[in-house]
């Protein structure tokens, strides 16, 4: 293909131009754009209420919803716990070890109804609170 110079550019912005539009299709002129922007917004009737909400996490917790949070709670113990292990072995320890168990472990006890957890969740904590205490003694 032949460059002809800067003639051949505006020949072919010109041969676009003459183009025919499509039957059917028309560019929308200034006033129908302005028009398409002037909707009114929508309907927010369908927005929830957040005071219901609110109120719904203020819903007491079932037993089974405080069995699986201090459940969690325990593995996530367990897991620092393995996490600090790991670390000590590899020479990897550092004082983050320390603070994200010290975070995890500040929950504190609660009154569980079933014994054998309550049992199981002051053994770990136990264990936990040690652990927190030697490595405060190390840093």
């Amino acid at each position: 293909m032949k460059v002809e110079g800067p003639s051949s550019s505006t020949q072919a912005a010109h041969r676009r131009a003459e183009r025919v539009v499509a039957p059917g299709f028309s560019i929308p002129t200034q006033e129908v754009a302005q028009q398409q922007f002037a909707r009114p917004v929508a309907n927010t009737q369908a927005m929830v209420n957040v005071g219901s909400l609110l109120a719904l996490q203020a819903l007491p917790e079932t037993r089974e919803e405080k069995k699986k949070r201090l459940t969690k709670r325990a593995n996530d113990l367990l897991d620092n716990l393995e996490d600090i292990k790991i670390a000590s072995l590899t020479g990897s320890l550092n004082p983050s070890h320390l603070a994200t168990l010290k975070a995890n472990l500040s929950g504190g006890l609660e009154d569980i109804e079933d014994p054998e957890l309550q049992n199981v969740l002051q053994a770990i904590e136990q264990r936990a609170a040690v652990e927190l205490a030697k490595l405060e003694r190390a840093f």
